[in-house]
């Protein structure tokens, strides 16, 4: 837990844990908690407060713990670290962006294939070139 967010057990035992959620995902965490209490599991990726003040994003899996009766009577769960995965996505997600926005104004004709030559991006400067009016993008 320290190497993930920075606090000791001591520091976060009986602190309620909606408390370290970042704001933005309080509501996926109550529905959540919710499903949870419906003898439901779930998984969420959402930001937790480190102790340093920022936030990590974290991937969770919380199960319901069931009494013999069936009732819930607590959750059990764990996180695994995905920050970095998250913030690759999100700057590739600005890549992707930058790069279709740049195509579609280019002067010239260009297009992105794959490997085996289908088209997956045209501009409209090649659309125009070939005569056509798809793009594409």
């Amino acid at each position: 837990m320290v190497d993930l967010v920075g606090w000791t057990a001591s520091e976060i035992v009986d602190r309620p844990f909606l408390e370290l959620v970042h704001p933005d995902d309080v509501p996926l965490v109550r529905s959540a908690q919710a499903a949870i209490l419906r003898a439901e599991p779930r998984s969420m990726r959402i930001r937790v407060l480190h102790k340093g003040g920022d936030y990590r994003w974290v991937e969770t899996n919380v199960r319901p713990v069931l009494d013999p009766g069936g009732a819930v009577v607590g959750r059990m769960g764990g996180w695994r670290d995905i920050d970095a995965e998250m913030h690759a996505r999100a700057a590739q997600a600005g890549s992707d962006t930058l790069l279709r926005t740049a195509v579609r104004a280019a002067a010239i004709g260009m297009a992105l294939t794959d490997v085996n030559g289908t088209f997956q991006l045209v501009n409209p400067a090649l659309a125009r070139m070939l005569g056509r009016t798809r793009t594409g993008s």
